[in-house]
């Protein structure tokens, strides 16, 4: 098993069915995938007792590669999961194997 399979078959273990969007102009990229919420979240208070959720999910890049969305993503990006809202993506870091190639996507919101 490779380190990619490895990683795909972790994944698996966690897993929501998202709309993934990329808003352009004139016309914007939306496609349904599955990501995977990493153990990373937040919540705090803002300016006039705000309060802001952060997220943080994995995305394989062969997902992305699958339905044809232009990699990597990008800040600005859309995350709707039918029970948690839609987040904006803020960060995004690439997630490497062991030879130095992307297999993934860290991406945060909040």
């Amino acid at each position: 098993m490779s380190l990619k399979d490895a990683f795909g078959a972790v994944l698996a273990l966690k897993k929501r069915e998202v709309t993934y969007t990329r808003p352009l102009s004139p016309t914007s990229v939306v496609v349904t995938i599955i990501v995977h919420p990493a153990v990373y979240t937040r919540s705090f208070e803002g300016p006039s007792e705000m309060s802001v959720d952060a997220r943080e999910w994995v995305i394989q890049k062969s997902v992305l590669e699958e339905v044809s969305f232009p990699i990597p993503p990008k800040r600005g990006d859309r995350i709707t999961d039918a029970e948690l809202g839609t987040f904006a993506v803020d960060e995004v870091h690439p997630m490497y194997d062991l030879g130095g190639a992307v297999i993934g996507y860290r991406v945060r919101s909040g």
